[in-house]
């Protein structure tokens, strides 16, 4: 079924999850440990009920980190998305997901029962393992030549090479000696901060394909609640077969070493002030843009705000 989306260019980072568990910082255990990110960061304080999550002082980039986290763990980050990023914890328990399915493996067969994908209305989720393969390795016009699919997620068919931005298209195999002196003492052997490679991009635009984490994807592997589909990716020196298009790989869904890049809908184009919403309110919005001169608000793109633009928005309100 055809139908748009939007996906994250970047993972997301150590910075925001960062902000995002302290918000709910708690001194109960249970609730502390259900979000803290135990997983393959190497930048985090914290683990102690109470305590909030801070970076040493002497990281450089410890904001642009990669976090890792079980899938429940990015499923209440979708909820709290979807929610408005709310100061409500009961925002992170339904949204995008009910985690109330999040419950223990059934006894007799050993299979997860956890809901198996979002909600219809979700407005933002854990992207499909076609979302992210289709984001990813597929060009509506490779090479000029019409749709198709690359077999490297740097929009090439050719093998990636290892070396620093500008020189390489991944930091792999790079060694701690070579990457502190231009990204701190807190990097680990073949680890940069997300977002530093610029022109590595896939067809779509989106960063760290080649790197970062290894990221979720929604689905059950072969439809079974068993194993997470995972869009498999590495800091290591492993080689760059695990990022090739026929490559596929999962993992139980407790494990604590994936990334999250979100994908969300599509927003109203009149919904200007972002609430998922078209109404009066973005009237206002479009009113106070248009005689601002902002260019945000060109609905009939000829690089200039008149009447037409008027006509367009109101059109866009009524559709």
């Amino acid at each position: 079924m055809d139908y748009e989306y939007r996906i994250s260019r970047i993972e997301l980072n150590s910075g925001q999850y960062r902000d995002y568990f302290n918000l709910f910082l708690t001194s109960d255990p249970v609730d502390y440990f259900a979000l803290y990110p135990d997983g393959d960061t190497g930048f985090w304080g914290g683990g102690v009920p109470g305590k909030p999550l801070e970076f040493a002082q002497s990281l450089t980039y410890p904001v642009q980190a990669g976090v890792g986290m079980k899938f429940v763990q990015a499923a209440m980050f979708c909820n709290w998305m979807h929610n408005g990023q709310s100061d409500d914890r009961e925002s992170l328990m339904d949204g995008a997901y009910d985690i109330s399915t999040f419950v223990e493996r059934d006894p007799d067969t050993g299979l997860f029962q956890d809901q198996a994908a979002h909600h219809p209305d979700a407005r933002y989720w854990i992207p499909t393992y076609n979302e992210i393969f289709k984001a990813t390795y597929y060009d509506p016009d490779k090479n000029g030549l019409g749709p198709g699919w690359w077999e490297y997620p740097h929009s090439s068919d050719e093998l990636p090479v290892f070396g620093l931005p500008g020189e390489g298209h991944a930091s792999r195999s790079l060694s701690w000696e070579v990457l502190s002196p231009l990204y701190g003492p807190g990097v680990r052997d073949g680890t940069v901060p997300l977002g530093v490679y610029t022109k590595i991009q896939s067809p779509w635009g989106l960063l760290d394909t080649l790197g970062g984490s290894s990221e979720w994807a929604e689905d059950w592997e072969d439809g079974i609640p068993r194993q997470r589909m995972v869009r498999r990716s590495n800091n290591t020196d492993l080689g760059f077969d695990f990022d090739r298009i026929f490559q596929l790989w999962s993992a139980s869904p407790v494990s604590r070493s994936y990334g999250l890049r979100i994908a969300s809908a599509v927003r109203h184009p009149a919904d200007l002030d972002r609430n998922w919403s078209v109404n009066f309110f973005d009237v206002s919005f479009f009113l106070r843009r248009y005689f601002e001169g902002d260019l945000s608000v060109d609905f009939n793109e000829d690089n200039q705000l008149d009447i037409n633009d008027v006509w367009v928005f109101l059109e866009l309100m009524g559709n």
